[in-house]
């Protein structure tokens, strides 16, 4: 059952689910809000939330054109700053100005969340923001620019360039979603896509993969060249997991160091999934941050 539905302003309509410890009078218990990334929806987090919920209040929910959530009707409509207006959107709905949340993203849930983290808003409404293999798309463009100009960093770059050549082919027209139709994207992953957790198996599978080729091409191209680095005061964690095959632990803790005020970075065994495959190699990681930045904890 999807707890509430937020509209965005563009009228989409995002579904949010809640669980855990119930909202105190005294702003104590954190508000832990898991955004997702693709081709997922908020069951990728199903090992995650449920450890979580024991001790916070968890909130997820299904970005625009995923799960139970709406989907845009433009190209425009999933621009970056759209996707942050949505955050924050989520945000307004479940705390308030006093009451800030902190903020757990994973792939392109993380690439907005780093944009949400640099905008004035988040200087009242997050508290702490936790990136689990997504980089800023304004800082991987910096940290890949300035890589290729210097010797010791050139091969890092070089290889994240490799591990990157696929937004290329979801930037073609049509043959990513036959691909995905037909099956071919779900066997290279071996399944990794669409293995959620509690998720019941009638669920649109790719036709939320194909919706999600949407955030690629409003995003990539000329507009990411356009996008600006900014700076972040948000207490930020980057957990890169050592195995991912997409995004290098090099490129996920150096991107945002020039631009993050108050960075921790770690390494975690695992694949770019591990928030689904294996919750408990991050758990305590992400407990901790979220107590070391939750006022009420530390008084």
């Amino acid at each position: 059952m999807t707890d509430r539905l937020v509209v965005a302003g563009d009228g989409v309509e995002l579904a949010v689910f809640e669980a855990g410890v119930d909202h105190d009078s005294d702003g104590a218990t954190p508000i832990v809000l898991l955004v997702h990334g693709y081709p997922d929806d908020h069951h990728v987090w199903d090992g995650l939330a449920a450890s979580l919920s024991t001790r916070d209040r968890v909130v997820r929910y299904d970005v625009r054109g995923a799960g139970r959530s709406g989907r845009a009707a433009e190209l425009d409509g999933y621009r970056i700053d759209q996707l942050v207006d949505d955050v924050f959107r989520v945000i307004g709905a479940i705390a308030t100005p006093v009451r800030p949340v902190h903020v757990v993203a994973h792939d392109w849930g993380s690439i907005q969340c780093w944009r949400a983290a640099s905008d004035p808003r988040a200087n009242t409404t997050i508290a702490s923001y936790t990136s689990i293999s997504g980089p800023d798309l304004a800082y991987a463009g910096h940290w890949l620019r300035t890589g290729l100009r210097t010797p010791g960093r050139r091969r890092s770059a070089v290889h994240q360039a490799v591990r990157s050549s696929y937004i290329g082919l979801f930037l073609l027209p049509a043959l990513p979603e036959w691909l995905w139709r037909h099956g071919v994207f779900t066997s290279v992953l071996n399944g990794h896509a669409f293995r959620r957790s509690s998720a019941p198996k009638d669920r649109r599978r790719e036709t939320d993969a194909v919706n999600g080729l949407s955030l690629y091409r409003a995003n990539f191209g000329r507009r990411a060249v356009r996008l600006r680095p900014r700076a972040t005061a948000v207490p930020c964690l980057v957990i890169a997991p050592s195995g991912d095959r997409f995004v290098g632990a090099d490129l996920q803790q150096g991107a945002p160091a020039a631009f993050a005020a108050d960075l921790r970075t770690a390494t975690v065994s695992g694949g770019h999934w591990v928030v689904r495959d294996h919750p408990d190699r991050i758990i305590a990681l992400i407990q901790g941050f979220v107590d070391d930045h939750q006022p009420d904890r530390n008084s």
